[in-house]
């Protein structure tokens, strides 16, 4: 077996010529012009998925608080969850606002600033998470 693989070795071609190497790596290159600004998109993309999915698990903190200890009327920092163990501890800081209006309806809004560079925050009072969620993603800003 050694021998034949000796035989195919003492070949005249002992390697690639310059235009092959040219070819694969041009075609290198534009495989990567490709595809670094799709990764560099979905790094942000999961960025901002980040502050939404935090935002989300505060204002479900925040529900249990108010539903635990029958309260419709506080506000919350992120810290604040945490140590009532409503939250785990996250890199994100912020804070949850619930209210009740004046037909008993309880009603949320919530600020996160995260360490990833975005923020996202709800400027008026909104009835499900989902409200604040959908109205707000596109308001999630550059905290640099």
């Amino acid at each position: 077996m050694l021998k034949k693989f000796r035989q195919l070795m003492n070949k005249d071609e002992k390697g690639f010529t310059l235009v092959e190497l040219l070819a694969v790596i041009v075609i290198l290159g534009i495989i990567a012009a490709i595809a670094v600004p799709s990764i560099a998109g979905v790094i942000e993309n999961s960025k901002k998925d980040a502050v939404v999915r935090s935002a989300e698990q505060a204002l479900e903190a925040a529900r249990l608080k108010a539903l635990s200890e029958d309260d419709y009327d506080f506000t919350a920092s992120f810290a604040t969850l945490a140590s009532d163990d409503y939250l785990e501890n996250n890199t994100f800081t912020g804070g949850v606002k619930v209210e009740t209006d004046t037909n008993g309806d309880e009603k949320y809004s919530v600020y996160v600033s995260g360490g990833n560079g975005y923020s996202l925050g709800s400027e008026s009072a909104y009835k499900t998470k989902d409200q604040i969620i959908r109205d707000n993603v596109s308001k999630i800003t550059t905290t640099d």
